[in-house]
């Protein structure tokens, strides 16, 4: 999970479509989706890798 967030970092210019009940096959949301989630798992762990915040 840490790897994901280091190759694909959270776009803020994605909020409202993650935030929504998206669909879609864009593969870049859905990226994005995977991304928010790692992240809410590693903070919630204290296992955000380094320079991520």
């Amino acid at each position: 999970m840490q790897q994901v967030l280091l190759e694909t970092p959270v776009d803020p210019a994605y909020d409202d479509i993650c935030n929504s009940f998206y669909d879609g096959w864009d593969r870049t949301v859905h990226r994005q989706m995977y991304a928010r989630d790692c992240y809410s798992i590693l903070k919630e762990l204290g296992k955000l890798p380094p320079g991520i915040e």
